[in-house]
């Protein structure tokens, strides 16, 4: 059984703490985009039905999809794996591919079933939406509950998130490839 609340240290501070991480290294770096601006999106209301998803993608959505934004969700980075890439269709499942192997890092794909995080929320407005996480195909006893704590953290995989958010930055930055006039 889960509960309604708990203390969400790896189901939700993790992914907080890497979308964070990211824009911090940046800003000590000096780093700069040329051509993309970077939002980070803290939610609330996940176990409320994904409600903080919900309103920004109210607000926002139908503007955020005319500037061709692509939403990373982060969700659950800790030691239970490796991480798992969700929801990745076509270019974006070529254009996150191309972030992990830039950064050096190891992922596969799967449908986490029971993950029911924000990135359902913009997929299904057609938002360009990938999600990743560390969840195992099957819910792990900590998920959603007390057992949730400190002691499930693990660096690696925030680390690892980091340095994909990172390199999902440049290339979402990169100029678009010319293309070839046909003779």
């Amino acid at each position: 059984k889960t509960n309604a609340s708990s203390n969400g240290v790896t189901d939700n501070l993790t992914g907080c703490y890497a979308c964070l991480g990211a824009l911090r290294y940046m800003s000590i770096s000096d780093l700069r985009l040329d051509d993309t601006d970077i939002c980070v999106l803290l939610t609330g209301g996940k176990n409320a039905g994904n409600a903080g998803a919900k309103a920004y993608e109210k607000e926002f959505g139908e503007s955020d999809r005319a500037l061709e934004t692509t939403v990373i969700a982060l969700d659950t980075l800790n030691s239970s794996g490796d991480i798992t890439v969700k929801d990745a269709k076509g270019k974006y499942a070529k254009f996150i591919a191309s972030a992990f192997e830039n950064a050096g890092c190891e992922y596969k794909t799967g449908n986490i079933k029971y993950l029911k995080g924000d990135g359902k929320i913009f997929a299904k407005k057609k938002t360009p939406c990938v999600t990743l996480t560390s969840l195992p195909e099957e819910a792990p006893d900590y998920y959603k509950s007390d057992l949730d704590n400190c002691d499930l953290l693990d660096p690696k995989p925030v680390e690892q998130a980091i340095k994909v958010m990172l390199e999902a930055a440049y290339l979402k930055d990169a100029p678009a490839p010319e293309k070839k006039e046909k003779k």
